[in-house]
């Protein structure tokens, strides 16, 4: 009996000693997950108001321009879709802006790392701000995650005009 146990301890002290070892390594636990290899990742996303613009929709409004940073590791960015939603507020209205990538309003930098910069028509009629999402889908399918940030109404940006509509965002002419 003291034999079998002798030979148990000798073949258990490597185990507990593995565990051990495993223990202080967070138990096999991992962090956050890394980008799964082909999804393009966005961080930085930057907005700023220029001039007064007029949609090709004709609504007057300002120019929300914005640049967000991306990797991805397949490089297909280019020939993708920039997805911009602005939230008007204090209503929750939502306005959707699709851009493909590149074109007229929307520029891509680097291959599988750099800059995405794009460029809409504005209006926020009688809202006082508002919320820019923004994400891309690559030319493969894969959707990136959303970044996004706060829009104040800039001074003296456009009111609604008697019998129009309220805020707005579309593609500059």
């Amino acid at each position: 009996m003291m034999r079998q146990l002798r030979h148990f301890a000798s073949r258990a002290v490597p185990c507990a000693a593995i565990g051990l070892v495993l223990a202080a390594c967070g138990g096999g636990k991992s962090g956050p997950a890394a980008p799964t290899p082909g999804v393009p990742l966005l961080s930085n996303l930057v907005a700023t108001f220029l001039q007064a613009c007029t949609s090709t929709s004709g609504f007057t409004g300002t120019v929300l321009a914005f640049t967000v940073d991306y990797r991805d590791s397949d490089g297909d960015i280019r020939g993708g879709t920039l997805q911009s939603t602005v939230t008007l507020q204090p209503s929750n209205t939502s306005q959707d802006l699709n851009f493909s990538l590149p074109s007229a309003n929307a520029t891509v930098t680097g291959t599988t790392e750099g800059q995405v910069q794009a460029a809409g028509c504005l209006r926020f009629g009688s809202q006082t701000g508002g919320r820019l999402s923004v994400a891309v889908v690559d030319a493969a399918g894969h959707s990136s995650n959303v970044v996004a940030t706060q829009l104040n109404r800039p001074s003296g940006a456009p009111e609604v005009p008697q019998g129009g509509t309220d805020g707005a965002f579309g593609p500059l002419n």
